[in-house]
């Protein structure tokens, strides 16, 4: 048996209300066959109330042959009311299937039609969700030029918290953070220590693992975690605190092996002592370094990069920079092709003049967009403590009180690849710099590209880029 229906044809029906079909089915209705037609049973009154239609109105489903680009063939079908226009932003489909020893099961399959962000373009198509993972991926012309885009979801490696919730607080504000982020159609992430006494990094650490396979299904999906500091460099410790930062040389390994379990990625100063010994063990352990908060020389930099490190941490900021006669970390990262490059793309972390400059020596595979983003994010204006650090805000500035020190941005991903995109950098470029990148990065595969057989975890966006709203293993959920 197929059920299918589209929420938006009957008269803007909301869809985060949930699917015609859960609609229905909650009230006994079935749908039956009739003269080439589905026809749902007369709606009830309360069937009615809820979908805006009048009592007794029946449903239509339309069949039809549609011929992609390839030649494919395919059916699809769309719903509306008797006598009224068929259309087809989405459609929600649930199948019976016969599973082991004839037990019945459920397969739930959606189909959301826009404009699909692929790797290097943007068509008009279709994309067919089977439970939590993508089924087809499918070009239609006949998609009008008006429908939302739709892209993978983000993913923020770098963000110390958002909407008033800091990751490295207790359970709670781990939700919390989880949940603003997916509303800005972030849907998988690294909660981001900072610079701790070992203790209380340990029961960050602890406390981020205890808490991934409870996480919200109404979040951000958790990765793991990253953690920057304390094995950062003083002289460009930026927003940490001097006196709890620590050489990798004199890190007891007691000390060490509480924050690997669940470790996915760490910064690094290459500089110090230890640190290129400690590289070449977190790689070995498949734990991904980025090198960043260093006064490294160019020699000291690509030494880090040589030894395993593989990403850079907030390009330009807290590191040794372009100095003609003294190029040191923000060099090496721009002309090694390998290496990955995290951009705050803020407009107060670099400025905007420097973008080009950075997507044209990384091209398009190797940048990662990041928020870096406080617990202050999303609130507005005021001051916290960060770190054992006094922070203020003061419009999308945010700075060590009393200095003029960054410590962090009040952004999300949304805005990163809005601001991306304004500067000139094409949208496919700009999307995979907030999805696919930093998954590979990560190596993580099963997610970031609209292709057949990875999760559906998908964002919508309007004209303007916009959320409209966000897809997290294949439920929608709210923009914020």
């Amino acid at each position: 048996m197929l059920i299918e229906a589209c929420a938006d044809a009957v008269m803007g029906a909301d869809l985060e209300r949930g699917s015609l079909h859960e609609a229905l089915a909650a009230t006994g209705h079935r749908l039956r066959h009739g003269n080439g037609t589905i026809t749902a049973d007369a709606a009830t009154a309360d069937d009615a109330r809820w979908l805006g239609i009048k009592r007794g109105d029946p449903l239509l489903v339309e069949r039809r042959v549609i011929t992609d680009q390839a030649g494919r063939r395919s059916r699809g079908d769309r719903v509306a009311l008797r006598g009224r226009p068929l259309r087809h932003r989405c459609r929600l489909r649930s199948r019976r299937q016969r599973g082991r020893k004839g037990r019945r099961m459920t397969r739930d399959i959606g189909v959301v039609d826009g404009r699909l962000v692929l790797d290097d373009r943007v068509v008009p198509g279709r994309i067919t969700i089977e439970d939590d993972r993508i089924a087809a991926v499918e070009p239609d012309p006949r998609v009008p030029p008006d429908a939302p885009l739709l892209a993978p979801g983000f993913v923020d490696v770098h963000v110390h918290g958002w909407g008033g919730h800091d990751a490295m607080g207790d359970v709670a504000a781990l939700d919390g953070m989880s949940r603003a982020l997916l509303r800005h159609g972030v849907t998988s992430f690294l909660p981001t220590g900072v610079t701790a006494p070992i203790p209380a990094l340990h029961a960050f650490t602890e406390r981020v693992r205890g808490w991934i396979p409870a996480a919200p299904a109404d979040g951000a999906w958790p990765l793991g975690f990253n953690l920057e500091g304390p094995l950062l460099a003083e002289a460009r410790r930026g927003a940490h605190d001097p006196s709890l930062l620590r050489a990798p040389a004199d890190l007891e390994a007691s000390e060490l092996e509480p924050l690997l379990d669940g470790l996915r990625l760490v910064t690094i100063a290459p500089e110090m002592p230890g640190a290129l010994t400690l590289i070449r063990r977190l790689h070995a352990l498949g734990v991904r370094i980025s090198l960043g908060h260093s006064a490294a020389d160019i020699g000291e930099a690509r030494a880090g990069y040589a030894a395993g490190a593989t990403s850079t941490t907030h390009l330009f900021n807290a590191m040794s920079g372009v100095e003609h006669r003294a190029p040191g970390l923000a060099v090496a990262a721009l002309t090694d092709d390998d290496v990955y490059v995290e951009l705050i793309a803020d407009g107060e972390h670099v400025h905007r003049a420097l973008w080009p400059l950075i997507t044209r020596a990384k091209g398009v595979d190797r940048l990662l967009l990041v928020s870096d983003a406080i617990p202050l994010a999303g609130v507005g204006d005021g001051r916290a403590r960060v770190g054992g650090l006094d922070i203020e805000v003061v419009g999308l500035r945010v700075t060590l009180v009393g200095t003029t020190t960054l410590a962090g941005s009040v952004i999300a991903l949304d805005d990163a690849v809005r601001n991306l995109v304004a500067s000139g950098v094409p949208l496919p470029a700009a999307v995979a710099a907030a999805s696919r990148n930093p998954l590979d990065m990560l190596g993580v595969t099963d997610r970031g590209r609209l292709a057949v057989g990875q999760r559906a975890d998908l964002v919508e966006l309007d004209d303007d880029l916009v959320v409209r709203r966000v897809m997290r293993g294949g439920r929608w959920f709210a923009a914020a």
